[in-house]
């Protein structure tokens, strides 16, 4: 009896019991990925396109971006200039956006 008396109690006085504090949500920004594996060139010091990924047009999140009809790169071009600004030889992948 005195076990069912305390089982009682706990499951009573751990009713409104909550996982605790929630972090504030983190500020997310949308991140594409070109579909693509680059490798440097010594001889020229570019990146060239080493593998270009073959995307599903019939569902959006594996759209890749470099298998659309109207891009014209193939794998071993060079990588030559993103957004119009010309990547200097060797720079970080990430530096020249």
């Amino acid at each position: 009896m005195l076990l069912v008396e305390m089982v009682g109690e706990l499951n009573a006085s751990h009713h409104g019991l909550s996982g605790g504090d929630y972090p504030n949500e983190v500020e997310r920004y949308p991140v594409a990925l070109l579909g693509a594996e680059l490798e440097p060139d010594q001889a020229t010091g570019l990146y060239r396109f080493k593998r270009i990924y073959k995307g599903s047009r019939s569902e959006s999140r594996f759209y890749a971006p470099l298998d659309a009809d109207y891009v014209k790169i193939r794998e071993g071009d060079y990588l030559l200039a993103i957004n119009g600004k010309r990547s200097l030889p060797m720079r970080t992948i990430s530096n020249i956006s």
